[in-house]
């Protein structure tokens, strides 16, 4: 199935998933004389229904959504950044533009795909996993990431050269200078989606990090541009997919019900 807008095409074989539940009714007390019944215990009167929300179960997450991010159409020319101002950046190698880049096999790495509406989303208690973040050939490894909410990023500086760690977002700002060999965690809260992390130093390099309230999300890798979110409950998802140049303001929303172990099936993005 494909959801299209301007840019984007999306296709994803659904599995679906059936789901039943049920409990036994109160014995009504016999009509007519008689004794009178005995008062109902405590014990017996009935349960009030669980609020909704409630703390995420790992057991209960055998569900995963995983696929290959596909570029469609004519892939743009490779563009690749100007190092000449820096001989020591230069050095290391010509980088590719992150936000043109197409991998050789035609699948398209960078994609953020993360899920809005779930079973899995709405709870508390997820795991708070730090991230690690290089400074690396005078580009930051990665280049799109997401992080939980109240999670550790690791800033890390591996050039033989001074860095820095500007993160310019609305609710995030943040300014770090990094020498060669170092490291500098940040602690990411709150939530904010599409913040810019940039090196004030070098122009060029960037990074883009989104902080989310839940951690069902995934970047498509370089090289083969495939994607997986784990650790989902079974049960229907809302999800968008994100992509620096042909799915930022205009992200896509797919919907998909998964069971049990199963996956989600690829992703098209047109150019």
């Amino acid at each position: 199935m494909f959801f299209r807008n301007q840019f984007l095409a999306l296709g994803l074989a659904v599995a679906t998933l059936a789901a039943c539940g049920g409990g036994d009714d109160k014995a009504k007390p016999p009509a007519g004389g008689g004794e009178k019944p005995a008062a109902a215990k405590p014990a017996d009167a009935p349960k009030a229904a669980a609020p909704a929300g409630g703390a995420y179960d790992a057991a209960r997450g055998t569900a995963s959504i995983k696929g290959v991010v596909k570029f469609k159409g004519v892939a743009p020319a490779i563009t690749k950044y100007n190092m000449d101002s820096t001989p020591t950046c230069k050095a290391h190698g010509d980088a590719v533009v992150e936000k043109t880049e197409v991998n050789a096999d035609g699948s398209l790495p960078h994609v953020f795909v993360y899920v809005v509406e779930g079973p899995a989303a709405g709870l508390s208690g997820y795991p708070t996993n730090a991230v690690e973040v290089d400074q690396k050939g005078c580009v930051y490894l990665p280049h799109v990431f997401g992080v939980v909410d109240g999670a550790t990023v690791n800033f890390k500086n591996t050039d033989d050269m001074s860095h820095n760690v500007h993160i310019k977002g609305k609710k995030h700002d943040w300014n770090k200078s990094q020498s060669a060999g170092g490291t500098d965690p940040y602690k990411a809260t709150p939530k904010e989606f599409g913040v810019k992390v940039i090196c004030d130093v070098h122009s060029w390099m960037s990074s883009w990090m989104h902080v989310m309230s839940h951690p069902f999300f995934a970047v498509s890798a370089r090289g083969n541009g495939a994607y997986e979110i784990k650790g989902l409950y079974p049960g229907k998802y809302k999800l968008k997919a994100w992509h620096e140049n042909w799915a930022k303001d205009k992200q896509i929303e797919f919907e998909i019900e998964v069971k049990d172990g199963e996956n989600a099936k690829d992703l098209e993005i047109n150019g």
